[in-house]
């Protein structure tokens, strides 16, 4: 009974591992060739694996852009917006649920010019943390009891997923209020030294304080922009 358990246990949570994992997206933040971030640029992200041939968004006002829910495949990333020239950035590969970091950088210029970036495709996921685990009779016998493979599967990710959300705009908007946001990662690394015995990450609600900080710091130059814009 107990192996059968397990594996039907399993199989469902393989389910939304391969549903999540073929979800992949570019994000990044578009500034000009003084650093000032470019909010109302078109990004347009176009590869022959998509029905629609090409997606595109708009960066906010802080210069971002995310773009989700992409196949895996080649992808060619354009960045454009009127008074500079075209951005171009292909080779993009995609793969699973990698999140891949492509930031840009406009020049003064015409539409009509169009500027080719090479280089080698991101290869660090910067945007999700990922961690596989061998759920064995140790790791189950942590599951609290009425915990079903749909809370483990789907509704705690979502719920650490939501969270990891939230401490971002409370990143941003610590940075635009005036406090430093390198203090964020100083206060998760004093929570994370008063913890002992924490269940593991995908038993949780809440992200893990290594995730946390790991994330923070990833969001950090974005943040420190907006620091020191405020500031002047």
């Amino acid at each position: 009974m107990n192996r059968l358990f397990i594996a039907a246990l399993v199989a469902l949570l393989s389910v939304p591992a391969v549903a999540v994992a073929q979800e992949a997206s570019i994000a990044g933040t578009v500034t000009d060739s003084t650093g000032s971030v470019l909010p109302g640029v078109t990004v347009e992200a176009t590869s022959p694996v998509l029905i629609e041939k090409s997606r595109a968004v708009v960066t906010d006002g802080s210069g971002r852009y995310r773009i989700v829910n992409l196949p895996p495949g080649s992808y060619v990333v354009r960045f454009v917006l009127p008074g500079f020239a075209t951005v171009e950035r292909p080779g993009i590969q995609l793969s699973g649920s990698f999140a891949a970091t492509v930031n840009g950088e406009l020049s003064v210029g015409s539409l009509e010019d169009t500027i080719t970036v090479t280089g080698a495709s991101p290869i660090i996921d910067t945007q999700n943390v990922t961690q596989q685990r061998v759920m064995n009779r140790e790791v189950l016998d942590l599951i609290p009891v009425g915990r079903t493979a749909h809370d483990v599967g789907i509704l705690l990710p979502f719920s650490r997923h939501q969270e990891s959300e939230a401490d971002e705009i409370g990143l941003f908007l610590m940075a635009k209020a005036g406090y430093d946001p390198r203090q964020s990662i100083e206060f998760w690394k004093r929570m994370e030294q008063t913890k002992d015995g924490a269940p593991p990450e995908f038993l949780s609600t809440h992200p893990s304080d290594e995730t946390r900080i790991k994330r923070i710091e990833g969001w950090m130059p974005e943040a420190l922009r907006m620091y020191e814009a405020q500031a002047r």
